[in-house]
């Protein structure tokens, strides 16, 4: 049809993966590149406009290091704005049980004619995330190691856990995760997904209010008085 798609092969449970999250998503109002099954493959279309972007992954100005904390740091000095739409890619990475946010699977779009940073690209590969591995071992999310990734950077770096608690998260409902499910031809078992999101969103939810952040907003109170 005269665009570029990508296309790419796998498993049965790494297409639902990549399309669940897509779906989810683009009904929370995020910025997702658009999957869809063509035949045995998914695909998804260029999402650079063909010539008006550029795509620069992050890996150009972080090399391998995914760390949380120092990529919103690295974010944050180009652009607040940035850096809040980096939030809301690793808020879905979290809920959705997304492994694999590596330095080349996030980035942004620059103008090709200025350089000038447009925005961060859409969230794109999530083909191993939720049950792309098979299905998680706690549904309750007990121990989850994404989660405990995603409060460590809201205790521990002050400028992110202080745009976190401004900004607005969309709020994942059961109605929606049904729709989702609706949309894809794909067998698995729904109660489990269903209730592994939610108990992810409930956890994410209540992090800015559990005692180890409540310390350090604390400190920080304390520290802009004497100021």
């Amino acid at each position: 049809d005269g665009t570029w798609w990508i296309y790419k092969s796998g498993t049965k449970n790494e297409y639902f993966s990549e399309l669940f999250i897509c779906k989810l998503g683009e009904k929370l109002g995020l910025d997702m590149a658009h999957y869809e099954m063509d035949g045995e493959y998914i695909r998804s279309k260029n999402f650079t406009d063909g010539t008006d972007w550029n795509f620069e992954p992050i890996s150009s100005l972080m090399g391998d290091n995914e760390d949380y904390s120092d990529c919103f740091d690295t974010v944050y000095a180009l652009s607040p704005a940035l850096a809040e739409q980096y939030l809301r890619l690793i808020w879905l990475d979290t809920i959705c049980y997304n492994m694999d946010r590596h330095t080349e699977n996030f980035g942004f779009l620059r103008d090709v004619k200025s350089g000038r940073i447009i925005s961060m690209a859409p969230n794109y590969d999530n083909n191993i995330a939720l049950i792309a591995r098979g299905y998680p071992a706690k549904v309750s999310r007990e121990g989850d190691g994404l989660i405990r990734f995603f409060r460590e950077l809201l205790s521990e770096n002050v400028d992110a856990r202080q745009m976190y608690r401004k900004m607005s998260m969309p709020v994942i409902t059961e109605k929606m995760i049904d729709e989702c499910l609706a949309e894809i031809p794909i067998e698995v078992d729904q109660d489990f997904i269903k209730e592994f999101i939610l108990n992810g969103q409930q956890i994410v939810q209540q992090l800015i209010l559990s005692e180890d952040l409540a310390v350090n907003m604390d400190e920080d109170q304390t520290m802009n008085m004497m100021l």
